[in-house]
């Protein structure tokens, strides 16, 4: 037996590895099977060109057994062993495993060099998390005596020959009295199944006798190795890693259900093998329906599909592979260029990351631009669930929000059915695409803002949804037509606008023959609210409406921006009054009679402050409009 004193680098990085590189215990098994692929990849390889090397064990494997009494857990793998200057070299020496060479001479053969997982040595140390001591025994082909190592983690550990006579390594986990709840067959199945179910080659678990239950339970039949019986435990494929051709519909759907608890069919199912200037595999799922299940489970913050690298799962909600705006999209991503120890951390900086994120996001607006066309019904459905959020990062997404603006679905004045912008824009008789936000679609279908475009050919797309005052701000133009705020649109520039010439007239005339009444409206409700007051004849129902200025906050945005806490300057915007009104020919009427009547500062209040709740606003003394109310009628 020989003792051996770690170096201060490895001493280092295992107080690293327990304590701060992982942050959560359950990955020391993923780490240990993936060491446990990893030795019989190899195993696999020298067999190709070794006829003889596997000799009569040529079932390659990984074998599990816990012991809930003694608090311990057993891995062997018969895969390529390690010699006693091996293991002094590569499982106790930072970055030393020989993988990385490995990978080079496997260059040559495609086929096989995408299999291999990791860098074994530096996550052995994983284990310590979990250990109070761990035995490594393993044997090589090219040694006679196999090697027993033994360590506590602390500073040193012992290595001597061993009895073991078959090729491949041998694990035992002593597991801390801390950590005891690890010695436990269903919550080791259930670490199997959530990290490493996709490890290509099969892991079989020990069946005891007792358990009439895990027998019925197991995936496959008995398999029976010497004196004991195991039970096969991962599915070693993985669905996306198959051909399209390959999966069943009937496959399709179930794996989706057990991502999302959904019963309803998807709207489609995105299934990709890149292999460009990135590699990746991914399977996408774009819901169509709402889900009521998934929103019952867990952190509706967490989303983002499941990342594996090499087979194994590294995070369940990786968000940098999509954005924030594409959080219903549920699925896995699997690429071979990340590290199995990367962090959340090193994620948001990678590289990788970011063009898988990029060339994804292109293939769900790919898919529903296709659904919406080819698949109207569905689309309507999905749209109507998650338009919003669709709709919400056309303000954030720069590089996107067209193709998303395309994907819309919009209430318009002239169509009882929605409408894309593009359809939108072949019927426009204008160069500009008119909108009008509101708190509600009811709201906006009677808004004053609307009696101009009613005798008119022009259509204005209607948008009760809160996010869309900010849709407008982010879009401001689609496909070079600029949007503009019907609130704002003048109707004597519009070239086909009827009877333009003589309205013109009209309006120039009246406010010519009233200058004086305008003057003083303007003085009584005061520069500060008010910039400008004209007297109009294209308004049917509505006595006045206040005009703002363009790209101006809208009365939500106002009362997002106040909820916030922030201060809000007040909108100083152009009051247009209807001189067709009974109530404004009556005030024109007296205001001729006697400029001083007492009646006039109530009658242009309730003009003012019914515009401004005409528009969503709020007034500042609701005691004071009700006063000017009651005074009219009186």
């Amino acid at each position: 037996m020989s003792q051996k004193e770690f170096s201060a680098d490895v001493a280092q990085l295992i107080n690293l590895v327990t304590h701060s590189i992982y942050s959560n215990k359950d990955i020391f098994l993923r780490e240990l099977l993936s060491n446990a692929s990893d030795a019989i990849a190899k195993a696999q390889f020298t067999a190709r060109t070794n006829s003889k090397y596997l000799g009569d064990d040529h079932d390659l494997r990984i074998l599990i057994e816990v012991d809930k009494k003694n608090q311990t857990i057993t891995l062997t793998d018969n895969g390529i062993g390690m010699t006693e200057a091996e293991v002094i070299e590569h499982i106790w020496t930072i970055a030393k495993s020989g993988t990385k060479a490995f990978v080079e001479a496997m260059e040559k053969n495609k086929d096989w060099s995408n299999d291999l997982i990791g860098q074994f040595g530096i996550w052995f140390y994983s284990v310590f998390m979990v250990a109070s001591k761990v035995e490594l025994e393993t044997k090589s082909n090219a040694d006679d005596k196999a090697t027993l190592r033994t360590s506590e983690g602390k500073g040193s550990y012992e290595i001597k020959k061993s009895d073991k006579k078959t090729r491949g390594t041998t694990i035992r986990i002593f597991l801390s009295d801390e950590n005891k709840e690890y010695a436990d067959d269903f919550r080791v199945k259930w670490l199997i199944r959530k990290h490493s179910n996709y490890v290509p080659f099969p892991i079989l678990m020990e069946i005891e006798e007792k358990k009439d239950e895990e027998k019925k339970d197991s995936d496959s039949d008995a398999i029976t190795i010497g004196d004991k019986s195991y039970s096969q435990i991962n599915k070693t494929q993985s669905i996306w890693s198959k051909k399209k051709n390959d999966v069943t519909d009937e496959e399709y759907k179930e794996f989706y259900s057990s991502l999302t608890f959904d019963q309803a069919d998807p709207l489609d199912i995105i299934h990709l093998e890149v292999e460009w200037a990135i590699n990746y595999k991914a399977l996408l799922y774009i819901p169509q329906k709402h889900n009521p299940m998934a929103a019952m489970m867990g952190n509706q913050e967490e989303f983002g599909p499941s990342l594996y690298v090499q087979n194994v799962l590294i995070m369940e909600n990786a968000k940098d592979l999509l954005p924030w705006w594409l959080r219903f999209v549920k699925g896995v991503v699997e690429t071979p260029d990340l590290p199995l120890n990367v962090s959340r951390e090193i994620l948001q900086n990678n590289a990788l990351m970011s063009k898988i994120q990029k060339s994804l996001t292109k293939k769900v607006l790919e898919s529903l631009r296709y659904q919406m066309k080819e698949n109207s019904d569905a689309y309507e459905e999905f749209f109507s669930v998650y338009g919003k959020t669709l709709k919400e990062w056309i303000h954030f997404d720069r590089d996107n929000k067209e193709a998303i603006a395309w994907i819309c679905k919009w209430h318009t004045l002239n169509n009882e059915e929605t409408i894309t912008l593009d359809q939108y824009c072949e019927n426009k008789k204008s160069d500009r695409i008119y909108y009008l936000t509101g708190a509600n679609l009811k709201q906006i279908k009677t808004s004053p803002y609307l009696e101009k475009f009613k005798d008119t050919d022009y259509d204005v797309l209607l948008m009760p949804d809160p996010i869309d005052d900010w849709v407008v701000q982010g879009l401001q133009k689609y496909k070079e037509t600029e949007l503009q705020d019907a609130k704002t649109a003048d109707i004597s520039s519009w070239e086909n606008s009827k009877e333009k010439e003589a309205a013109q007239k009209k309006t120039d005339k009246i406010n010519g023959d009233n200058k004086n009444f305008i003057a003083f409206a303007q003085q009584h409700i005061g520069k500060e609210f008010i910039e400008s007051v004209k007297l109009v004849t294209n308004l049917s129902e509505t006595a006045a409406v206040l005009i703002p200025k363009e790209w101006a906050p809208s009365a939500q945005q106002e009362r997002y921006m106040k909820a916030m806490g922030n201060d809000v300057p007040t909108s100083v915007q152009d009051l247009q009054i209807n001189a067709d009104h009974p109530i404004v020919t009556k005030m024109i009427e007296v205001y001729n009679k006697d400029p001083k009547d007492a009646s006039l500062p109530n009658y242009l209040s309730y003009l003012h402050q019914q515009a401004l709740l005409l528009q969503g606003r709020e007034i500042e003394n609701i005691s004071d409009f009700i006063k000017s109310i009651n005074s009219l009628i009186q």
